[in-house]
């Protein structure tokens, strides 16, 4: 699949030819899109038209780190909100340790700003983009792909060529050291098979700092007494919003193991 590892054995270098003799051991695999071996998803908002899918973006933050895979908060569209707006965003994620970007491709005068904060951030490395329509994809790709006005660049070209037809997946390379992985139309993740209730609270990397001070130590941080996130909650140093979001999945996951729970 893309993203393997792999070993090679050169059969006639003057035709650049081989044979792969042994695929080495992964680190992930999604099935869908099929790709191994992801660094970072870069889970791609816009903070109005259309204003953020918190429930997708929590969703796919905890099946991510389940994978171990690197969530990135880009949210697009600055342009449309105020400081407020954008410092609310901050704080409702600052604890879950995630990489936040805040960008807008309608700024032209900072297009090179926003294109160097992305190449660092997706340098050496296997990336996976993500993200409903609408919040700018693929004018991140452009900038990307040199910065411009351009409606479409090479890889903008090689990313949607296709993007209506079941194809396999590809990896398109960024610049000389990084990845991304050709995923056109990806905007979920669904929780794997063996993905259990009690997984969910070791996966919010913004809870996992705290329940070593809960009362239990296997805590839901539900009704359960004496629960340190709770009180992070009360206190406004840990996300309402986000702990509404977190009761809904884990009881999305509950409901689906049935009545064991």
């Amino acid at each position: 699949y893309p993203g393997d590892l792999v070993e090679i054995k050169i059969t006639n270098e003057d035709k650049s030819e081989g044979v792969i003799e042994r695929t080495l051991e992964r680190k992930n695999f999604l099935l869908r899109p099929p790709v191994a071996n992801i660094d970072q998803i870069i889970i791609t908002s816009a903070m109005k038209q259309p204003s953020p899918d918190y429930m997708l973006i929590d969703r796919l933050m905890a099946v991510a780190v389940s994978k171990n895979i690197d969530p990135v908060l880009v949210f697009n569209k600055i342009d449309l909100s105020d400081e407020q707006e954008i410092e609310e965003v901050r704080k409702r994620y600052e604890e879950s340790e995630a990489t936040i970007i805040f960008i807008s491709t309608m700024e032209k005068d900072k297009i090179p700003l926003y294109k160097k904060q992305l190449e660092e951030i997706l340098m050496n490395k296997i990336n996976i983009l993500a993200g409903i329509s609408g919040v700018g994809k693929t004018s991140i790709i452009n900038i990307l792909d040199g910065g411009d006005d351009r409606t479409v660049g090479k890889i903008s070209e090689k990313l949607k060529r296709g993007k209506h037809t079941t194809r396999h997946t590809e990896l398109v390379q960024i610049g000389d050291h990084s990845w991304l992985a050709d995923s056109p139309g990806f905007s979920s993740l669904d929780f794997p098979k063996d993905f259990k209730p009690e997984m969910l609270p070791r996966v919010y990397i913004d809870y996992l700092k705290y329940s070593n001070l809960c009362k239990f130590n296997n805590c839901f941080h539900l009704e359960e007494p004496d629960c340190e996130i709770k009180r992070k909650i009360e206190e406004g140093i840990l996300s309402k919003e986000r702990y509404e979001n977190y009761k809904y999945l884990i009881e999305e996951l509950k409901s689906r193991e049935g009545s064991q729970y």
